[in-house]
């Protein structure tokens, strides 16, 4: 049966298919040069099962369930629907899909999009738990603490909940994309794949409206940059291609547009590009010099090559305050990193002042007590049930497991649990992150670069990107934050440490950039 179950119009998000928005409450289909159709009710909710199917096979049975509440469904009727639909994909749907009738299995929808459509979605939105959820495909102790972590290392809170609208709209623009380039920023600071998607479909809305609106198609394309490092692999490539095509048309229509160049750097891999990434982001700021989205990712960046004392200064002339769950997390992070231990106590209280029940301030917190000295501040914060996460009693005896593990240096209970951290690294990238990180704090060294080797170039196995069978791997997409943490300072010591960031390409950064990471400066 299909995984999203029953179709309610009045509750399903907006999706992109190619060229098209549908508006599932209002029946609507809008094309990218303004044209629309309006659906019949059981062919809006069909649509929508086809398009949750991403390109897989739909019985006629799921149908039947999804949409018509599991009755008994005549042949005739299903056959009137497919014919609107495809009567659909050769008028206002042409060139964002096609539909194909499987015999005796049911039916497919093939989305379609032109080299050029840089508007076009690859995949519709999806309906995800919510933020202190457990992550798609994963389960058990590792759901919540996968979900901090990401944004602890720099997955999906490193920088993608972040796009800030301080810049006047034009006066070109009508009064009404301010709404919409608000409404964009709300849904993109979710840091859900569905705020994601939906922040797409407005900014899509925005070009659509004001096609020579340089800014638009740069947060567009900003838009589609952030979450291209979070998806699996073909929709991760995809996406990566559209977030180019619209920071390319934003130059094209503005050169030098801070916005095209930001779409531009964020697109690039992580592992390898930090060089060319930087040379957008510089590009960026000679544009807009105090822009914050610009400062925000900018600092990022420093964060990732090992230079946080260089992201803070950047973190601070910000104007927006407060930052957001994910900015503060990075800021603390970076205050951290830097050294900056009184200062990175503060902003962890303000934070939690802010958002005091915000899971990712909550895990950023204990992993700073856990990797940062203070393993028995830790084992307190996780036994103290105010403001701490919805976890269950096997989550907190892991937690609390790891606590004591550093605290007490027994070599016997660090070695049973790195057994745990080293099975979980084989399942998925996030897993592996923090067992490497795990393995810094015991000072198991020979654990950390085993893991390493399999997290950064598939030495011994392959880390693959998500906890779910035939999960792609991507070793571009690896994070290296992690490698600079201050738990991690005996890692940076041996010698099979510099052999690590040379082959990873940070060294030759490094050189060519003429800049030095912290941990050389000490």
């Amino acid at each position: 049966m299909l995984e999203h179950g029953k179709v309610d119009l009045a509750h399903e998000p907006e999706f992109i298919l190619g060229r098209l928005t549908g508006s599932p409450w209002r029946r609507e289909l809008v094309r990218d040069d303004g044209a629309r159709e309006l659906l019949e009710h059981r062919v809006m909710q069909v649509l929508i099962v086809l398009v949750r199917a991403r390109g897989t096979i739909v019985t006629r049975d799921e149908l039947a369930f999804s949409c018509w509440d599991g009755r008994s469904v005549s042949e005739d009727a299903i056959n009137r629907v497919m014919f609107r639909l495809r009567k659909l994909a050769s008028g206002v749907g042409t060139g964002s899909f096609r539909l194909e009738t499987v015999t005796k299995l049911g039916y497919r929808l093939v989305a379609e999009g032109g080299e050029d459509d840089a508007t076009a979605l690859p995949s519709p939105a999806r309906q995800l738990a919510g933020a202190a959820g457990p992550l798609e495909g994963t389960s058990g102790a590792m759901s919540r603490r996968g979900l901090a972590l990401a944004a602890t290392s720099g997955l999906i809170a490193a920088i993608g909940g972040k796009l800030l609208y301080d810049r006047l709209i034009p006066a070109r623009a009508p009064p009404e994309l301010e709404r919409l380039m608000s409404e964009a920023q709300q849904l993109a600071e979710q840091n859900t794949d569905e705020g994601q998607y939906q922040a797409i479909g407005l900014l899509r809305r925005v070009v659509a409206t004001v096609p020579d609106y340089a800014e638009g198609w740069g947060r567009l394309g900003i838009a589609y940059a952030v979450p291209s490092h979070y998806r699996e692999r073909p929709e991760a490539l995809e996406m990566r291609r559209r977030a180019e095509a619209a920071g390319r048309r934003a130059l094209a229509l503005d050169p030098g547009n801070a916005y095209g160049e930001l779409a531009l750097g964020i697109a690039v891999p992580f592992v390898g590009y930090w060089m060319a990434r930087d040379q957008h982001f510089d590009r960026a700021r000679q544009d807009l010099p105090d822009d914050d989205t610009v400062l925000l990712y900018r600092a990022v960046q420093a964060i990732f090559v090992g230079r946080s004392s260089a992201a803070v200064p950047l973190y601070e002339r910000i104007k927006r305050h407060p930052f957001t769950p994910a900015t503060y997390n990075n800021y603390i992070q970076a205050l951290w990193c830097a050294g900056r231990i009184e200062e990175t106590e503060r902003a962890l209280e303000d934070a939690a002042s802010l958002y005091p029940t915000q899971a990712t301030l909550w895990f950023a917190h204990f992993n700073i007590c856990l990797f940062g000295g203070r393993p028995g501040a830790a084992l307190q914060l996780a036994q103290n049930p105010e403001g701490r996460p919805d976890m269950s009693q096997g989550e907190l005896a892991e937690l609390a497991a790891q606590a004591r593990a550093i605290e007490s240096r027994d070599p016997r209970e660090a070695k049973a649990l790195m057994a745990v951290q080293a099975e979980g690294a084989r399942r998925s990238a996030r897993q592996a992150q923090y067992a490497i990180r795990l393995a810094g704090a015991l000072g198991r060294l020979d654990d950390a670069f085993a893991i390493a080797n399999a997290y950064y170039f598939s030495r011994g196995y392959a880390v693959p990107d998500f906890p779910k069978p035939g999960s792609s791997v991507s070793p571009d997409q690896r994070q290296t934050r992690l490698l600079f943490e201050p738990q991690m300072a005996e890692l940076r010591k041996d010698p099979r440490f510099a052999r690590l960031i040379e082959e990873i390409g940070l060294a030759r950064y490094w050189r060519e950039s003429g800049t030095q990471p912290d941990f050389q400066n000490v």
